[in-house]
């Protein structure tokens, strides 16, 4: 009612909508259907100041927007935070999740210049914030010269592959000076690196650690094409990338879900939940 007595006295330009980072993925689909059924045009969202360059890193290196399936994160055998604090960056139901995961038998890295508190089995890897991009091509260049890439992947699916992999073996993309640049020993880059390529199904959140940078897109860029690499790309506790609209959202706990999830007298398991395949 206080919405149609705006629009009577203003127009459907006087009332506008903001879309917060946590408002969940459902809402940034049906807000914006419902405002502009309204005839207002007025719809803003922190993008500038989130993870917009890991977001469309992945648009520009995969051609689609990346997600995960939360439905198959127990399946993940390797997970990398990178840049990614599941205690402060996630989405509501989403962290208790992680934390659940983090918790079982699976290799944590975490790729931050913080430690995550209260996680007591990371590979803990400090970079120097902006970086993140530089030690990618590092670890592309260990999984390439170890012979660990997805060849049967990359022949199907990628295009420029070798272009790519020139670049990635150059020697300034070396762990030895990559890691003397980032004060990290070049066994530890060849450590994680390794162990991302040969524990699959692995799955990389990105954040905001990635993307608050001057090259946050081509830092995110280079992650994202260390998923293709490893062929980590839509398969059952990797990587997902989807596109818009989502009728069911791939990837993401259905609104109906979500509903449950706060609603129901006790919580719903959201690993039994009806999600749609992410092969």
């Amino acid at each position: 009612d206080r919405w149609s007595d705006i629009i009577k006295k203003g127009g459907p330009a006087a009332i506008a909508c903001y879309l917060g980072e946590n408002a969940g993925l459902e809402a940034y689909f049906l807000l914006p259907r419902l405002f502009y059924s309204l005839g207002s045009p007025n719809l803003f969202a922190p993008g500038v100041s989130t993870q917009r360059g890991w977001s469309y890193g992945g648009y520009f290196t995969v051609g689609e927007f990346p997600s995960f399936n939360i439905g198959d994160i127990k399946k993940t055998k390797c997970l990398i935070l990178w840049g990614y604090n599941p205690n402060a960056d996630t989405s509501p139901g989403v962290k208790e999740i992680i934390c659940k995961k983090i918790k079982e038998d699976v290799r944590v890295i975490v790729i931050d210049p913080r430690k995550i508190e209260n996680l007591d089995n990371q590979i803990w890897i400090p970079i120097l914030p902006g970086y993140d991009g530089l030690l990618a091509w590092s670890m592309a260049q260990v999984i390439i010269k170890e012979g660990l890439y997805n060849e049967e992947f990359i022949k199907k699916w990628c295009w420029g592959f070798e272009g790519y992999r020139d670049i990635a073996l150059k020697s300034e993309y070396s762990p030895e000076v990559v890691g003397k640049r980032l004060n990290i020993s070049p066994e530890r880059i060849k450590s994680i690196a390794i162990t991302y390529a040969k524990e699959k199904p692995a799955l990389i959140l990105g954040g905001r650690g990635v993307s608050m940078h001057s090259s946050g897109v081509q830092n995110a860029r280079a992650i994202h094409n260390l998923i293709a690499l490893t062929g980590n790309i839509n398969i059952p506790g990797g990587n997902c990338y989807y596109t818009f609209p989502l009728i069911p959202f791939k990837g993401y706990v259905t609104l109906e879900d979500r509903c449950l999830l706060y609603t129901s007298p006790s919580p719903r398991d959201l690993s039994t939940s009806r999600m749609p395949s992410s092969a």
